[in-house]
Parts: structure tokens; C-alpha cells; sequence
């Protein structure tokens, strides 16, 4: 009895490498994503959204909010709710190419800022540079407190990096 379990244990560990050496190792999916930036291979990848949804979404832009996913029948409903937290929109080119203030040399513009601009901040992690985006637009700073995007102390850890343009 004792043997046979050993055995029984080596076989499964010689099965376990084997299988993990030859398969090949996929990319993460994306944990939030731009709806008017994204290629289509990029909202394939990205967990929730499908075939048939990605090429609606590439269709249907560009999105001025993410709730048009649903106003313009993109997605139903249940999809949007499951998707919304991480889904955000950046400004088309026409849009973003409109007089519209500016922020300061070497700060970030919460508004406009890439989630890898984001993350570029100290103090800000992949939690709340998504929580930033998702919640956009925003009118003041102050807002990611009042909103509960971050707590005091983060903002307070950032204040002075990041601005919204006025």
C-alpha cells in the first residue's frame, strides 16, 4: 500500500511537469480597456467581451462615455454591469484636438492620462489607476476623495503629481 502510493505520487509529478513545459504561455488579458483605442485582437482578449461584441464595439465608435455601449445597443445590459468597472473612454482625435485647458508640466492630466501614465505615478497601483479611469471625468482633484476612488492618504501621497486641466 505504501508503495503504490508513492508511485501513484511520482506519476503525477512527472504528468504535472511534463504538461506544464509543453504548453505554451498565453498573455494576461487586459484588466481594464480603452473602448475607443482598443484593437479588435485587444477586445477579444480582454475577458467578458466576445467575437460578436468586439466587432460591435469597433463598429460603433467612437464613445464620447461607456454607458453608450448600452444607450446605442452594443451590449446588453447584464454584459455592461458585469464589464463597466473596467471599461473607460479616452477622447476621439477630433475631440481631443478641441481648445480645452491644460495641466501643468510634470503632471499627470487625470482626465486624459493612459492607465500606464497612471501607474507612472508613485503612489498609484494597477487598483487605483483603474478605480481613475473608470471614474472619469472628473472636475477637481479632490473629486478621486469625494468619490472614493482613493483614500486621504493616497491622494494626499499624490497631490502635487497629478491635475485636471482647468
Amino acid at each position: 500500500m505504501r508503495h503504490s502510493k508513492l508511485a501513484l505520487f511520482g506519476i503525477a509529478v512527472i504528468a504535472a511537469t511534463s504538461t506544464s513545459t509543453t504548453q505554451a504561455v498565453a498573455a494576461p488579458a487586459p484588466q481594464v480597456i480603452d473602448l475607443n483605442r482598443a484593437s479588435l485582437e485587444e477586445l477579444l482578449a480582454f475577458d467578458g467581451i466576445g467575437r460578436l461584441y468586439a466587432a460591435k464595439i469597433v463598429a460603433a465608435r467612437p464613445f464620447k462615455r461607456r454607458s453608450e455601449l448600452v444607450h446605442r445597443h452594443v451590449i446588453p445590459v447584464p454584459v455592461y454591469l458585469a464589464l463597466k468597472s473596467r471599461l473607460y473612454v479616452t477622447e476621439s482625435p477630433e475631440a481631443a484636438s478641441a481648445d480645452v485647458g491644460t495641466v501643468p508640466d510634470g503632471m499627470v492630466d487625470l482626465n486624459r492620462a493612459s492607465f500606464d501614465e497612471l501607474l507612472a505615478v508613485p503612489g498609484i497601483g494597477r487598483a487605483y489607476a483603474g478605480r481613475v479611469v473608470a471614474g472619469r471625468p472628473y472636475r477637481t482633484e479632490l473629486e478621486l476623495v469625494a468619490r472614493r476612488i482613493m483614500p486621504l492618504s493616497v491622494f494626499t501621497s499624490i497631490e502635487g503629481r497629478v491635475a485636471v486641466p482647468r
